[in-house]
């Protein structure tokens, strides 16, 4: 069984623990080196109204993608290196090192620039979503830059995990459409896990709270060595719980 997840804006740089596994390279380094070299072709303005970003931002990403490609520049594990509340729920500074052997072989971030990761790639910061405007030759976007590949990967990944064969959607509909689902649900489920809020008798979704509980869905995933459909719905974790009544077999609903 294994589980997607969106990346993050903003990184940190927190120092691999001792004693854990040593990190890996993407799969997909090569595609990730062709967006760089049309990247590095943006002045800083251009960034900034090409990701609708400040002046600042533009700027420290154009010093990124400038030198993204000098080797001698180290990255960090990229469960560690993304910095927002989907990734203060999963809290992976603290996972043993048998937890991050789990994540490796069960979690998968999808990225803009680097396609898919597993938790223990080596990155770098980089900003560039998924839905960025992004065209250069036959490249009508990342979408479609990405899509074949993405699929694939994610389903012979699905197919190497420990456990049931499926695929456990956690990830934002923006990286989720990278994919084809449609293709992988012909091969096994796909799961999609929904966070919302009870108030005065209705129910919505706030986007901070849904981040934080995806974060904290993968660190009971991880920590439970959750291998089984069956064991989904006994997720329980700052307030929510599964609500059978509202879920199907493909859409898990947990609500506080």
């Amino acid at each position: 069984m294994l589980a997607i997840l969106s990346p993050a804006k903003n990184f940190q740089q927190i120092p691999f623990p001792a004693g854990s596994p040593m990190m890996t390279k993407p799969r997909f380094l090569e595609k990730t080196t062709q967006l760089i070299e049309q990247m590095q072709k943006y002045f800083p303005d251009e960034l900034s109204d090409l990701m609708n970003m400040s002046s600042r931002l533009g700027e420290e990403n154009y010093i990124r993608f400038q030198n993204f490609l000098d080797a001698t520049e180290c990255g960090h594990a990229a469960l560690l290196s993304y910095k927002g509340e989907a990734f203060k729920g999963v809290g992976a500074e603290s996972f043993s090192e048998e937890d991050l052997c789990y994540a490796q072989q069960t979690i998968r971030i999808l990225s803009g620039l680097y396609g898919v990761l597993c938790p223990l790639d080596e990155i770098k910061p980089y900003r560039l979503e998924m839905q960025t405007q992004f065209h250069s030759g036959t490249v009508r976007s990342l979408y479609h830059f990405w899509r074949a590949d993405l699929t694939n990967a994610i389903k012979e990944a699905v197919q190497a995990s420990p456990g049931d064969f499926a695929l456990i959607h956690v990830a934002s509909q923006e990286y989720a459409k990278a994919l084809d689902l449609k293709t992988l649900k012909v091969h096994f489920p796909v799961i999609q896990i929904h966070f919302k809020e009870e108030k005065e008798g209705k129910l919505r979704v706030v986007s901070t709270y849904a981040k934080r509980a995806r974060g904290l869905f993968i660190r009971y995933l991880v920590q439970n060595r959750v291998h089984h459909i069956s064991e989904l719905q006994n997720f329980v974790a700052d307030g929510y719980s599964f609500c059978p009544d509202l879920s199907t077999k493909t859409d898990y609903l947990f609500i506080r």
